[in-house]
């Protein structure tokens, strides 16, 4: 039986092991690395970021830290770390001809294929690549520095914050108070310059090209009461976005803002011609929908900010309204005169058989009473004439002395009707 060979000595697998150990070494050190939780710095850098109203919020440093980042800013998500990783490689690839001369420590494709594997820290040529690849303007805040910004498309599609520390991690930049598993949404207003600015702290002046320009520290220069106590100083009316234009223009310098839109001389609004024009514009909007009321009209054409087509739709809206209350309210008394008529039909409707007999009843009784008052009447009627006409003989004849006979009572009866 051969002696069993050891290989343990051979120049290979010594290589191999030692690559493993330094692999296991890199891995020990990544996993204990978590910025900017251990940062000593994150104090002061969260207090500058509280001026854009941003927070920092802690990313794994395992050297996936960039491609977490951007998950954390699309998806509220940094454990799809790897699908970023996967779409930048291939669009490297793709695009070869634009990364592979900034690639001069190794070949290109060794380069993308180290790049692929997990773990492996992405650098400028990652941030070009996201930026170009989902049309998004990437902010890096760093401490005690200006913003960078990385964009290609005017306006991007997305913007994503990043902070970046010590030169060696990123991490992910929210709103202030936001702890959700969202997409970030920010949209800051920052003022991006050209790539020459003064470094304060090594004092020395830098005109470097980069793929991005530098931001100048969004500091807040003025407040809208500096706008409208500038406006309150002018002699003639400003448009508040051109104050607010000069003031970024004079970092905030009110008095000198002041003096510049005086020296402007803007003319005043010839107030004649806008009264003109208005009364033109009332004059067609009136032929147009048939609409005579001024008051209305000129109401309408303010609330429309002087646009005739605005106005015009809106009248018509409104005329529109009234004639379909006007219906209604034509229906509702259609409706009340058919039930007038309705109940009129049903008081004129003929008795019923009991009312009947009871108006015969009622009839009969009345003309027995007539019948009876006729008779009565009848026989007191002959009584009347007999004692007028013995009356009318004795003043004819009277008699031989002139005394008078007492006269005997009259006969009268008494009826009871």
């Amino acid at each position: 039986m051969c002696p069993r060979r050891n290989n343990s000595d051979t120049p290979s697998n010594s290589a191999k092991r030692q690559e493993r150990d330094i692999r296991r070494q890199e891995q020990k050190a990544r996993d204990k690395k978590a910025h900017p939780r251990k940062d000593e710095n994150s104090g002061a850098f969260n207090n500058q970021l509280r001026a854009f109203n941003l927070q920092l919020r802690p990313i794994v440093g395992d050297g996936n830290c960039l491609f977490r980042s951007f998950a954390d800013q699309m998806d509220g998500n940094q454990h799809r770390h790897a699908y970023y990783r996967e779409k930048i490689c291939d669009y490297m690839r793709a695009n070869r001809p634009d990364f592979e001369p900034f690639i001069v420590d190794e070949s290109f494709d060794t380069f993308i294929r180290s790049l692929s594997k997990d773990g492996t820290f992405g650098g400028n040529e990652c941030l070009v690549a996201f930026s170009r690849l989902f049309d998004a303007r990437i902010c890096i805040h760093q401490l005690n520095q200006p913003v960078w910004m990385v964009c290609f498309f005017e306006p991007p599609q997305h913007e994503i914050h990043i902070s970046y520390h010590d030169y060696e991690h990123y991490s992910s930049v929210r709103k202030l108070g936001d702890h959700t598993s969202t997409t970030a949404n920010i949209r800051q207003s920052m003022t991006t310059c050209n790539v020459s600015t003064v470094n304060e702290k090594h004092k020395k002046t830098t005109n470097d090209t980069t793929y991005g320009a530098c931001a100048a520290e969004s500091i807040e220069l003025f407040t809208e009461h500096d706008v409208d106590y500038i406006l309150s100083q002018l002699t003639n009316p400003v448009d508040p976005q051109l104050v607010r234009d000069t003031l970024n223009d004079t970092d905030g310098d009110i008095d000198g803002t002041i003096a510049y839109l005086l020296a402007l001389d803007i003319p005043p609004i010839d107030n004649s011609v806008v009264i003109q024009e208005s009364n033109e514009s009332v004059d067609k909007i009136m032929s147009v929908t048939e609409i005579y009321n001024v008051d209305l009209v000129q109401d309408s054409l303010a609330h429309n900010n002087l646009d005739i087509d605005s106005t015009v739709e809106s009248l018509l809206k409104l005329q529109a309204n009234d004639d379909e209350k006007y219906e209604e309210i034509s229906n509702e008394e259609t409706s009340e005169n058919e039930k007038t008529n309705k109940n009129a039909k049903q008081k004129n409707r003929p008795a019923s058989t009991s009312q009947k007999k009871a108006d015969k009843k009622k009839a009969k009784k009345q003309r027995a009473f007539e019948k009876h008052r006729a008779q009565i009447i009848a026989s007191t009627g002959k009584t009347t004439t007999t004692t007028t006409t013995k009356q009318t003989e004795e003043n004819l004849n009277p008699p031989a002395n002139n005394a008078q006979e007492p006269v005997p009572p009259a006969n009268m009866e008494f009826i009871n009707i």
